[in-house]
C-alpha cells in the first residue's frame, strides 16, 4: 500500500477540561439568547414565567389578596408579580402614583391606609366624615389602594387590599344622595341646575388642575351619579343642558387628560314607572322594572360625545361565582354597557371586601364589609390604571393606558357580548403583557417601522473578545408591542461571543495528517507551522485543494477568517506563490472570499505573507442579525513566517498584522474607523529517535488590538411616542489576550501505518477575555491507516 492510499480511522480521543470556577467575558455564549431584563437578572422566558408563577403564589397564599375574590378575577397577582420582578423584591404595585376620588369622603384613620398617603380636599358643602353613617368614600379608596399592615377584624370579616396598594390617594369629598326609592330618571332641568359654572363643572376643573407639589391626577374614580340612563338623552339635549360639564371633561388644550372612571350604575331591575320616563324611552322600564340597557348618563358620556372616549371609563359590575352556576356574569343590579360599549368595561362588583367606617351595633367602627355595587367595580378599573403605569415606568400616555386596557380585556365567552360586557373583563395580567410580538423600533419614533426582538442576535467572533459585551453589560434594550408598550430586555444576553474550538473539532485537528502540503489535498492554516517530512515543494502548475478552518482553530491567522474554502494554488516562481480562497457554493456557510500571496528569499528562513479576506456577511467572523443589522468587512494583513533547524530542534515563528474596514448597515452599531488586529505562534519540535516525536508550541489567536464602535440603544420612550435612545462609544479591544501553550508526543506504530498521540494545552484569557479561567485539556488516540 502506498504512502499515498493511506487513509485516517478515528479510533479514540479524550477532552478534559478545568479550571478554577467559570471562564468570564461571555466565551461560553455561542449565540444570544434573548431574556427579560429584571431586577433579579436577565431572565430566559422559561425562568421568567416561572418565576411569575412563584411570587403570584405568594400573593395568592397572602390573606389580603384571599379575602378580596375580585383580585383574583381580574389576574391581579400575576400582574403584581411581572411588577416585582420589574422593579424589585420590595415593590408595592401603584408605589409612586395618587389616585384622585370624588366621593363622600374617607376616613384616614382607617387601618386599611396605614402604609397610603392620604389627602382630603373638601368641596362647597362637604364635612368631614363622623363615622354616623356609612364611608361610602372610604370603601372605594380601600377598593383602589387598600393596604392594611395587618388583618382587622368586625365580626367574621377581615381586610383585604387593594389592586394598587402602593398608591396614594387624593379624596374630594362631597355630599351625596342616600338613594332609594324608585327610579325616576332625571330630567333635562335637573342637568341643567347641576351644569352651573360653579357646580358640578367646578368640581370637575378643580380635580383635573389640582397640583401638590409634584403630584397631579391622572386617574379619577366617581362612582356616583344620577339616575339615567344615557339613551334617553341625546347629544342635543346635553349640549343645551350639560356643556359646561361635558367641556370640562373633555379638558380641550391639556396635553395629558385625566381619565375619569365612572361606575356605570346599580339601576338595573329597580323599581319604575313607564310614565317617568320620556316618550320613545318607556321601553327602559319593563314590568315595573328598569331595563338599564346602557350606563347612567355622566359614565355613558362618550356614546354622545365621542371625543371623550379615552378619558372617560364606563365600568359595569360582574358578581361572584356562586352555588347555583353563576360564573362571573354581569351582577343582576348592574347597568349595562351597551350604546356606551367602546368606552365600557367590566370588572368585580359584587361582594367585594372592602374598608368600613361607620356604625354597627350601636357605635362607631373602623373594620370591614362586602358592599355591592358598580361603585365598588369602578375603583378595580383604577387601581388598575395605577398598576399599569407603574409598571410601564410612566412612559405611556394616559390615552395608550386606556386603550391597551381594552385591547387587552378578556373577550372569551360571555365577554364577547359587547353590549352587556363593553370591551370585556379587566384582565391586569394581560394589560403589563406584550400584545403581539415585540419589536425594536429603527425609527425615531414608536411603531414606525421595527425588528422583532427575538430575531435580534449578534454572535461575536472570538477576535473581538469580551471588548463589545463588556460596554453592553447590565445595559437595556426597549421592544415594543403592537400597542407600542415598552418591555425591557437584557442587551448583553443579545450579544455573544462564539466558543472556542469545539471537541470534535480539536480532535480532528489533533488527528490530522502532519502533512504541510498546500498544493493539493485538505490543509489547515497554521502560523509559524513546522516543516515536515510530508512538505512538498511549489511545482509550476494550477492546483486545486481545500482549506479546512472551520473548527475554529487558534493558530490559522487571518485565512482562519475564511472557514471551509476551495483553494487554487498558483506558483508565481519558484520564490513566490499566489492563492486565491473561496466559500461560495459551501451550503449556507458565510460568503467569503480571500487572496494570499507569500514570498521567500533564497537561503533566508524568512518567507513574507500577505493577504485580503473578504467577508460579505460577517466581520471577524462575526455575525448579526435583526436589529443589529448586516455586516461585512474586508481585513488585509501582512506576516512574516520562520523556520529554523537549531540542532536536532525544528524553530517555526509567525506573526501577522492586519487592519478591518467594518460595514454594519441599518443596526443598533456602527464602526467608522479601522479595526487593528494581530496574531502570532512560536513552535518548536523534535524527532526524539524513529519512532518518537515531540511538538511545542505558543500562540495567540487573531485579536483586535485597537478599534471603536459607536451605539445607540433604544432603552424607552416619551408619552408622545418619541424612542428614547442611549448612545456611546463602546472601546473593542478585549480585556485580555488569549495565550495558548501546547504540547504533543506521537508514536509512530511498529507497522509503520499510524501512530498514537497524545497532547496537552493550557490556555489563559480564553476568549481575550481577562475574567476567565485558566482551560487545560488533555487528549489522547490512534490514528490508522488503511
Amino acid at each position: 500500500m502506498s504512502k499515498k492510499g493511506i487513509g485516517t480511522l478515528l479510533i479514540f480521543g479524550v477532552l478534559l477540561l478545568t479550571g478554577c470556577g467559570g471562564g468570564g467575558g461571555g466565551t461560553s455564549t455561542s449565540t444570544s439568547t434573548t431574556c427579560v431584563d429584571t431586577s433579579e437578572g436577565c431572565l430566559t422566558t422559561t425562568q421568567y414565567e416561572a418565576r411569575v408563577e412563584t411570587l403570584k403564589t405568594t400573593h395568592t397564599n397572602d390573606a389580603g389578596f384571599i379575602n378580596n375574590w375580585g383580585l383574583d378575577r381580574i389576574n391581579a397577582a400575576e400582574a403584581w408579580a411581572k411588577l416585582e420582578l420589574e422593579h424589585g423584591a420590595e415593590t408595592e404595585p401603584g408605589d409612586g402614583v395618587t389616585l384622585g376620588v370624588i366621593d363622600s369622603g374617607i376616613d384616614a384613620n382607617h387601618p386599611a391606609f396605614v402604609d397610603n398617603l392620604i389627602i382630603e380636599v373638601f368641596l362647597p358643602g362637604a364635612n368631614n366624615e363622623d363615622g354616623s353613617t356609612f364611608s361610602h368614600g372610604t370603601a372605594v379608596a380601600s377598593v383602589m389602594a387598600a393596604s392594611p399592615s395587618q388583618n382587622f377584624i368586625t365580626g367574621r370579616t377581615q381586610g383585604a387590599r387593594g389592586v394598587a396598594w402602593g398608591a396614594d390617594i387624593a379624596m374630594f369629598a362631597l355630599t351625596l344622595g342616600a338613594g332609594g326609592g324608585d327610579f325616576v330618571p332625571v330630567a333635562l332641568a335637573g342637568l341643567k341646575k347641576q351644569d352651573d359654572p360653579t357646580s358640578f363643572p367646578a368640581i370637575i376643573n378643580e380635580v383635573t388642575g389640582w397640583v401638590n407639589g409634584e403630584r397631579t391626577l391622572d386617574f379619577v374614580n366617581a362612582s356616583f351619579g344620577f339616575r339615567s340612563i344615557i339613551d334617553m338623552y341625546s347629544e342635543s339635549d346635553l349640549t343645551s343642558n350639560l356643556d359646561n360639564t361635558v367641556n370640562a371633561l373633555k379638558q380641550s388644550g391639556s396635553s395629558s387628560k385625566t381619565v375619569f372612571i365612572w361606575a356605570a350604575g346599580n339601576s338595573n331591575g329597580d323599581s319604575c314607572e313607564k310614565s317617568h320616563f320620556p316618550a320613545g324611552h318607556q321601553k327602559l322600564c319593563v314590568n315595573g322594572k328598569v331595563n338599564a340597557v346602557s350606563p347612567g348618563v355622566l359614565a355613558g358620556l362618550p356614546a354622545r360625545f365621542p371625543e371623550l372616549r379615552e378619558n372617560l371609563i364606563a365600568v359595569v359590575a360582574i358578581r361572584k361565582n356562586g352555588e347555583n352556576g353563576e360564573n362571573g356574569e354581569i351582577a343582576s343590579f348592574s347597568n349595562r354597557c351597551g350604546i356606551a360599549w367602546e368606552s365600557c368595561i367590566a370588572a368585580p362588583g359584587e361582594k367585594i371586601r372592602a374598608a368600613y367606617f361607620g356604625p354597627h351595633e350601636g357605635r362607631i367602627i373602623r373594620g370591614s364589609a362586602e358592599p355591592s355595587g358598580t361603585s365598588f367595580a369602578a375603583p378595580m378599573v383604577t387601581g388598575g390604571l395605577a398598576v399599569m403605569q407603574h409598571f410601564f415606568r410612566n412612559q405611556l400616555s394616559n390615552a395608550d393606558l386606556v386603550r391597551r386596557l381594552y385591547a387587552t380585556a378578556n373577550k372569551s365567552g360571555i365577554y364577547a357580548n359587547r353590549e352587556i360586557y363593553g370591551q370585556g373583563l379587566m384582565d391586569l395580567d394581560a394589560a403589563v403583557s406584550p400584545l403581539g410580538f415585540t419589536s425594536v423600533a429603527s425609527g425615531d419614533r414608536v411603531n414606525v417601522g421595527g425588528i422583532s426582538v427575538d430575531s435580534t442576535s449578534l454572535s461575536l467572533g472570538t477576535a473581538f473578545g469580551d471588548g463589545l459585551t463588556q460596554s453592553f453589560a447590565n445595559q437595556e434594550l426597549v421592544a415594543f408591542d403592537q400597542l407600542g408598550a415598552p418591555f425591557w430586555y437584557s442587551l448583553d444576553s443579545l450579544a455573544g461571543t462564539r466558543p472556542g474550538p469545539s471537541i470534535q473539532s480539536r480532535l480532528t485537528k489533533f488527528m490530522s495528517s502532519t502533512s504541510d502540503n498546500r498544493e493539493f489535498g485538505v490543509f489547515q492554516p497554521a502560523l509559524g507551522a513546522l516543516p515536515t517530512e510530508h512538505s512538498a515543494g511549489n511545482s509550476d502548475r494550477f492546483s486545486l485543494g481545500l482549506m479546512d478552518t472551520s473548527a475554529l482553530v487558534n493558530d490559522g491567522g487571518h485565512l482562519s477568517l475564511l472557514g471551509r474554502a476551495v483553494a487554487l494554488n498558483r506558483p508565481v516562481s519558484d520564490k513566490s506563490t499566489f492563492r486565491l480562497y473561496s466559500t461560495e457554493g459551501n451550503g449556507d456557510q458565510a460568503r467569503v472570499a480571500g487572496m494570499e500571496f507569500v514570498s521567500t528569499t533564497p537561503g533566508k528562513p524568512i518567507a513574507f505573507r500577505s493577504g485580503v479576506v473578504a467577508e460579505r456577511q460577517s466581520v471577524l467572523r462575526s455575525s448579526a442579525a435583526g436589529a443589529f443589522g448586516r455586516m461585512s468587512g474586508n481585513s488585509v494583513f501582512v506576516g512574516l513566517d520562520s523556520n529554523l533547524q537549531v540542532g536536532s530542534w525544528r524553530l517555526g515563528a509567525g506573526a501577522e498584522v492586519g487592519t478591518v474596514l467594518a460595514v454594519i448597515d441599518r443596526s443598533l452599531l456602527s464602526v467608522n474607523s479601522p479595526l487593528i488586529t494581530s496574531a502570532f505562534a512560536l513552535r518548536a519540535g523534535k524527532k526524539l529517535n524513529e519512532r518518537n516525536t515531540v511538538d511545542f508550541a505558543l500562540s495567540q489567536p487573531v485579536r483586535i488590538e485597537s478599534g471603536r464602535a459607536d451605539y445607540a440603544i433604544p432603552v424607552g420612550r416619551t408619552v408622545e411616542g418619541e424612542v428614547l435612545k442611549s448612545s456611546g462609544s463602546a472601546d473593542l479591544e478585549p480585556s485580555g489576550r488569549q495565550i495558548d501553550l501546547a504540547a504533543r508526543w506521537r508514536r509512530s506504530l511498529p507497522s509503520g501505518n499510524g501512530d498514537f498521540r497524545v497532547a496537552t494545552s493550557l490556555s489563559f484569557h480564553s476568549g481575550h477575555s481577562r475574567a476567565a479561567e485558566p482551560k487545560v485539556s488533555v487528549l489522547a488516540g490512534w490514528r490508522l491507516g488503511f
